[in-house]
């Protein structure tokens, strides 16, 4: 009879992820025994990335190569990068989480969510993983997000009267997030001041308080002349 024709390989994926195999499986050795390239006989062969050929001997001879299969490696996912449109949420705001590079995959965000874009009001820490048929990349950078309000009014102390350019000192409860600041100007806790009327509000990102307690401080007068008499004017001998 003649010599054997070269066998038809095929594959059942041209790509594999990590230690993955393809199948790989020969047809037309008819009555013949299939060898691999890279060592092995039999119809179908389990493989890495390489590149494969066969060939098929019968008691005529070998034929010649078969068809070159090559498979190649896909990598594991990269981490994905995350951004968002705004690190902080005030009252009824919410910030919109991004992640890109994940071609192909899915997204997974650190609170359980998936999908490309995520919308967020609490504060915490946000990343994302990427997960495709190759595995779970490692976490991308992370986002922090602070929920804030708009300030409450804060509460002033001291004061008291002054004479002339005496001095009272004023203090502010705290202003835990925000900036203090005085009718005056002054953004310090603590003012020293004179005669006049004074408030202080709270501000931050988020707006601004309504004012504090007012605190009048008033004006003491100086002293008036005061007035003296006696019982005579005149008086005789020692006294």
């Amino acid at each position: 009879g003649p010599a054997p024709a070269a066998p038809v390989i095929s594959s059942n994926k041209t790509t594999v992820c990590g230690t993955d195999k393809a199948t790989l499986t020969a047809t037309g050795c008819v009555g013949g025994t299939i060898t691999w390239s890279g060592g092995g006989v039999g119809t179908t062969k389990e493989v890495g990335a390489g590149t494969y050929t066969a060939t098929c001997t019968t008691s005529c001879g070998t034929s010649g190569s078969s068809n070159t299969i090559t498979i190649g490696t896909k990598p594991a996912p990269p981490a994905p990068v995350i951004t968002t449109d705004k690190t902080i949420c005030c009252d009824g705001e919410k910030a919109t989480l991004t992640a890109v590079g994940c071609t192909g995959g899915t997204i997974t965000w650190s609170n359980g969510t998936t999908g490309s874009s995520i919308q967020v009001s609490e504060s915490g820490s946000y990343s994302a993983k990427c997960t495709t048929e190759c595995g779970v990349s490692s976490s991308s950078q992370v986002i922090t997000i602070e929920k804030l309000q708009t300030p409450t009014a804060p509460t002033i102390t001291g004061g008291g009267d002054v004479c002339g350019t005496e001095k009272v000192t004023l203090s502010a409860s705290a202003c835990a997030i925000g900036t203090l600041k005085w009718s005056t100007g002054a953004t310090t806790s603590t003012i020293t001041v004179g005669a006049g009327t004074y408030t202080a509000y709270c501000e931050n990102i988020c707006g601004k308080s309504p004012n504090s307690n007012t605190i009048t401080i008033g004006t003491k007068p100086a002293p008036v002349a005061p007035v003296i008499s006696t019982n005579k004017t005149v008086v005789c001998g020692e006294i």
